[in-house]
């Protein structure tokens, strides 16, 4: 996933969209992989708002295919990424688009599984 948060941090989207197409088959049931494209997209649609808005549900998936395959107890993975890193990152989303049910929902979970950051925006909704 490394290589996801390089393109990130030098801001080469258009190789991060390439990269993400290739790895999409081989490291989709990965949380970590998941974690990585959802912040990827984030930050994508960031960069350019009105060329990347069609890649938005891209966003939420990304988030959603980490809690659904939760932690990843077979390889080396970042703890969280498949639970509170998850549910802090998707609050984040929904808080950014108005869903403050949904929000709230997320940054409870992820309070409730350990992650104090959350804590803070939660108290914000």
């Amino acid at each position: 996933m490394d290589f996801l948060y390089t393109i990130i941090q030098l801001k080469r989207f258009g190789a991060g969209i390439e990269a993400v197409a290739r790895a999409e088959k081989h490291l989709g049931d990965f949380p970590d992989f998941c974690l990585a494209r959802g912040l990827f997209f984030m930050e994508l649609i960031r960069s350019n708002p009105a060329k990347y808005v069609s890649e938005l549900p891209k966003i939420e998936q990304s988030f959603l295919r980490c809690l659904a395959l939760g932690e990843e107890p077979k390889r080396r993975s970042v703890c969280g990424s498949g639970t509170f890193l998850a549910n802090y990152n998707l609050g984040v989303f929904y808080q950014v688009f108005g869903n403050a049910a949904g929000a709230r929902r997320c940054f409870e979970a992820a309070v409730a599984q350990g992650y104090k950051p959350a804590a803070a925006l939660l108290k914000k909704i």
